[in-house]
């Protein structure tokens, strides 16, 4: 999608989504919400609102629940990947401490339900990002897989999974080295970003 066209996408999918009900196509049903999914996460990438965050997750599990009960593994694995994302986006809009300075010195205040949103959302984005790499890997579709791949790798530096996070680097570099991704570059740019010896 042009950037700016998220919108008439969102609309547009709504739409067929509509017609889709009215005909009780539930694969048709399930496609038009991971559409919605994937609009709402890349509308997320130009404009960080967590009211977009949160609207793509809604959708998003909708049209993963469908997209199970139809046993559409394509569309699952691209859901699962698009979730994996929204979640570990959503980490960042979370507040689990805040530091609180008095007087004489500066203190952690651990909010308990910032925190617990914090570990949802964490462990949702690997879980979904690890089950989108196991879809992509057994679809046979290894640029995909090591897309997903480096994904999980960068939010596993997010949840402090350093080491684990290391590891995926390598394991992606590995796979869109052998299919020529030209996500590759990124990848290596990454491993350089995380490696200890920085």
């Amino acid at each position: 999608l042009e950037k700016g066209q998220y919108k008439k996408a969102i609309s547009t999918s709504i739409k067929t989504g509509k017609l889709y009900i009215n005909m009780g196509d539930q694969t048709g049903i399930g496609e038009q919400l991971g559409n919605l999914t994937m609009a709402y996460r890349l509308l997320t990438a130009t404009k960080n609102d967590i009211r977009y965050i949160n609207k793509g997750i809604k959708y998003g599990e909708q049209a993963l629940k469908i997209m199970r009960e139809v046993k559409n593994e394509v569309e699952e694995a691209r859901v699962l990947n698009e979730l994996g994302i929204l979640y570990s986006t959503r980490i960042d809009h979370r507040e689990p401490a805040t530091i609180v300075r008095t007087e004489n010195r500066a203190a952690i205040q651990i909010s308990e339900k910032g925190l617990e949103g914090f570990l949802i959302d964490m462990t949702r984005a690997v879980e979904y990002l690890e089950k989108a790499a196991e879809k992509y890997r057994e679809l046979g579709n290894q640029e995909q897989f090591g897309d997903v791949l480096l994904t999980l790798a960068v939010t596993l530096v997010k949840t402090g999974a350093k080491e684990r996070a290391l590891e995926v680097t390598y394991d992606a570099i590995n796979i869109l080295a052998k299919t020529n991704s030209p996500t590759l570059e990124l990848a290596n740019d990454f491993l350089r970003e995380i490696s200890p010896s920085r």
